[in-house]
């Protein structure tokens, strides 16, 4: 049999490798503990203002993360000691082991020759021979086993030590940085500097660069493989998300050739079609980064608010601002939007040749990445005018009101070849053909801030992303107060008699089919994203901000410095409670010209347009209801400009103001009110359109007009009956007599399905 050193080989002598590894981490240790940022206070004095704030908090930052690091290098040295611990008690006692293992062979040997010398002097039965000779190899095996027994524990405890050791190791890694960003010495450097925004800002512009080149060159090669993208997809797919790469990529690519990779990735559906709209879903992520969009899903959140804390600071190659560019992109993809692409060119697979049109693929990518993630929008270079006119978002809607392909068929030829989901028109992709969908599904605000804004505090770590937000809603206001570039058929003759009318109004009520109630009537969705869209950039605003005490100033330089600023955002909030009433008097006049239309008609009792539009009149109370004084005010008959919005000062928002003719058409059989009144939590569920999670819990739509009516009338009576005046009583009666019977009561005219709808809303 083999001896004890073949049987139980000793362990490598790796003690000496272990301690190098070990001292290298006491140095590493160490030296975070010598640096001057972690021995040294840093005087908050050398910055000032906002840089001061911004900078001492990345320092701060940064002396936690080294902290951090080197509590991880401790953690990961203790591990290693543990290890060798192991490897060095087991390297102690094999050697023993061996030995016991040798002896007993060498008496099992021993014993065998005794006996075979003893059978030639002493006669011997053949059992006892056989008795000794198996006792004698179960005594050898016992010790053996014991030893082989005591060996395996020895290099199983090494291997439960390291394995606890490697899984640690690996944690503390991951604590620090994924697995997925450790391509590079730069990206690690800009994945653990990500929550950093000026220190963390400059390592992920300098990765971003690095990425780019190779990002690039699989974007405009012409010859695309699955194994290609496959490629760019596991190296390059988290950074596709990135806004810093993607502004690095800007500065090489142009819109146009995103639109064309993104025809060359559908090219790819038959060989592998979940990794090809995974692409494109990616592209149409790079394509909202680059109108300065923002993209707040999971880790890229930490990496928005870097890129916007030093957005200003960032320079390209050749000196440009990050705005030039953003701006020089959007021009591009305005000037490409209406071309025409041979689809077949890269399709070589199409029977049928068509083409594809640059905006058709504009919004099909685009919807594609809003589809899977709720924290992407687009940026403000998207909505604000060009240099060379009218913004891309106005042009999108300009050439949607010229091909009208909601005429004749949703999303039809007319805006161009299908690049997702199956060749069929009616799949659950066909929605993203609709460009202005599309772009309705990247205006909402982001869900990670929609969840968390009120929980941030004023200032908070994610000030820049904030401000970032402000900025676009600020734009996305402007844009939906401002005017068509195209006239309007508002009365449905087929004539357009009002020249330009307000965007919000011509979205809400004047995409409609006029061919039959199962025509297209505006959305495609029911109006839900559109719905979302306009409650939130209709709500009034907090209150007015407050207005410095003199009297608690003592030097008049610094109380003169805070009223201008006190001033400065008195005009902002002004003039965004401004634009928020004016945003919900056009969804107002959108919608009750939307159920005046021709098209449809009547659908069980209903008008066709709010019937199949549910989910937006889903939307409807809750947009409507913080503005029912201008509203119930407007239909006591005071008024008669068309729409108006009247400045509050700084006691309150802006109020609507309309004439009694639309007073009268609201509350009339065909007015707003009546369609609202078929809202309800189980009456929801009759419809072709599908609500989407969270519609029931929004409560029915006139219900939430009549919260409104009873507080505002429980409060103006309680100041009426305070103040002791009979007027005022009279007043508060009179103002909201109006809107009292409108929501309990049925209009001359209204049809069986009305009254039936109000009954049952007044069981409730």
């Amino acid at each position: 049999m083999a001896s004890g050193e073949k049987n139980l080989p000793q362990i490598p002598n790796v003690m000496a490798e272990f301690q190098d590894i070990i001292e290298d981490l006491n140095k590493i240790a160490g030296g975070y503990t010598q640096t001057q940022l972690m021995t040294v206070s840093v005087p908050r004095e050398v910055w000032d203002g906002a840089a001061k704030a911004a900078y001492t908090r990345d320092l701060e930052v940064l002396k936690g993360k080294m902290e951090q690091m080197r509590a991880s290098v401790d953690q990961c040295k203790d591990c290693l000691k543990n290890v060798k611990d192991k490897v060095s008690k087991a390297r102690t006692a094999i050697p023993g082991l061996q030995t016991r293992w040798d002896e007993a062979e060498n008496t099992y040997n021993a014993n065998v020759a005794g006996v075979k010398r003893s059978r030639v002097t002493e006669p011997m039965d053949i059992a006892r021979n056989e008795y000794l000779m198996q006792k004698f190899e179960n005594d050898r095996d016992a010790v053996q086993q014991e030893c082989l027994k005591e060996y395996k524990k020895y290099i199983n405890d090494i291997d439960e030590e390291s394995k606890s050791a490697a899984n640690k190791i690996s944690a503390l890694m991951s604590a620090l940085v994924p697995p997925h960003v450790r391509k590079s010495r730069s990206a690690i450097g800009a994945a653990y500097l990500a929550d950093m925004p000026l220190v963390g800002g400059q390592a992920r512009w300098d990765y971003a660069h690095e990425a780019a080149p190779h990002i690039a060159k699989v974007i405009e090669d012409k010859n695309l493989t699955v194994d290609k993208v496959k490629k760019l997809m596991d190296v390059y797919g988290y950074d596709l998300g990135d806004p810093f790469v993607a502004a690095a990529v800007s500065e090489r690519v142009g819109t146009e050739k995103i639109l064309e990779c993104s025809l060359r990735l559908s090219a790819l559906r038959g060989e592998n079609r979940d990794l090809s709209e995974k692409a494109m879903c990616s592209m149409g992520t790079m394509l909202a980064l680059y109108s300065g969009g923002s993209n707040l899903d999971g880790m890229h959140c930490a990496e928005q608010n870097s890129f916007e804390t030093v957005r200003k600071g960032l320079k390209t190659a050749d000196g440009r601002s990050l705005a030039e560019v953003t701006q020089a992109r959007m021009e591009e993809l305005k000037a490409v939007g209406r071309k025409k692409y041979k689809f077949h060119e890269y399709r070589k697979s199409l029977l049928q040749p068509g083409d594809a049109i640059g905006y058709g693929i504009m919004s099909q990518i685009l919807g594609i990445a809003a589809k899977e993630n709720n924290n992407l929008t687009l940026g403000e270079a998207y909505f604000d005018k060009l240099p060379s006119g009218r913004s891309v978002a106005h042009d999108v809607i300009a050439w949607d009101n010229e091909i009208k392909p909601w005429k004749d068929y949703r999303s039809a030829d007319k805006v161009g070849e299908k690049l997702l989901g199956n060749d069929n028109k009616t799949d659950a992709y066909s929605k993203y053909m609709d460009p202005i969908h599309s772009m309705f599904t990247l205006m909402d605000r982001p869900d990670y801030i929609e969840k968390n804004l009120s929980k941030f505090p004023r200032i908070s770590n994610y000030t820049a992303l904030i401000e970032a937000e402000n900025r676009r809603f600020d734009s996305l206001q402007r844009f939906m107060t401002s005017h068509t570039t195209f006239d309007v058929d508002v009365t449905g003759d087929g004539k357009p008699d009002h020249a330009k009318i307000d965007m919000t109004r011509y979205l809400t009520g004047h995409r409609q089919s006029s061919k039959n109630a199962e025509g297209y009537h505006g959305f495609q969705d029911g109006g839900e994203i559109y719905g979302k869209v306009i409650k939130q950039l209709s709500a009034p605003g907090d209150a007015a901000p407050e207005r410095p005490a003199r009297w608690q100033y003592s030097d008049p330089t610094k109380y003169e410095q805070d009223y201008r600023v006190w001033e400065e955002r008195v005009k902002v909030w002004k003039d965004r409670n401004s634009r928020a009433t004016r945003i919900a008097g056009g969804f107002l006049y959108g919608y009750q010209e939307g159920l005046e239309s021709p098209a449809g008609g009547k659908v069980n009792g209903q008008d066709a347009f709010g019937y199949h539009n549910k989910n937006l009149r889903s939307w409807a109370g809750l947009i409507l209801a913080p503005h029912i004084d201008g509203i119930t005010a407007s239909m006591q008959g005071h008024y008669t400009s068309y729409f108006s919005t009247v400045d509050g000062g700084i006691a309150r928002s802006s109020t609507i103001h309309f004439g009694r003719d639309f007073a009268s058409r609201i509350t009339s059989s065909d007015g707003i009110f009546v369609d609202m009144g078929f809202d309800s939590l189980k009456g929801n569920t009759d419809s072709k359109v599908s609500f989407p999670a969270g519609a029931d819990k929004r409560p029915p739509a006139m219900d939430a007009m009549l919260a409104v009516t009873q507080e505002g009338y429980s409060r103006d009576m309680e100041y009426a009956i305070t103040s002791g005046k009979k007027e005022n009583v009279t007043a508060a009666i009179n103002k909201w007599a109006p809107m009292v019977r409108t929501c309990f009561t049925a209009p001359k005219h209204a049809n069986t399905e009305v009254f039936e709808a109000l009954e049952k809303r007044n069981q409730r």
